[in-house]
């Protein structure tokens, strides 16, 4: 997510800090239907849908998910990612678990 922040701060399309892992917790409780106790001040793993959740909220940026069951599912899905590339330019993220 940090990393994501500064690509977007590198390209001029916000202004906004990185994040502390605490500060980013405390926005995906405040602002996205997170449970405090199970979160705030954890070593908790964080998903992609709660960068999601956060780049939106922090942002203005929309996030778009795309679920890959395998790493097969992802080369299936290559010319979609290629697409995204030529068309948008901006990182995307990809985890598993």
């Amino acid at each position: 997510l940090q990393s994501i922040i500064s690509w977007f701060r590198l390209q001029r399309y916000t202004s906004h800090p990185n994040p502390s892992h605490y500060q980013i917790q405390k926005t995906l409780v405040d602002h996205c239907g997170q449970e405090a106790d199970g979160l705030l001040g954890k070593k908790t793993w964080l998903g992609s849908q709660d960068l999601g959740f956060y780049l939106e909220h922090a942002l203005g940026v929309q996030c778009r998910f795309l679920s890959c069951a395998s790493g097969h599912d992802v080369a299936a899905n290559a010319r979609q990612l290629a697409h995204h590339f030529e068309s948008q330019g901006t990182p995307v993220m990809i985890g598993g678990g």
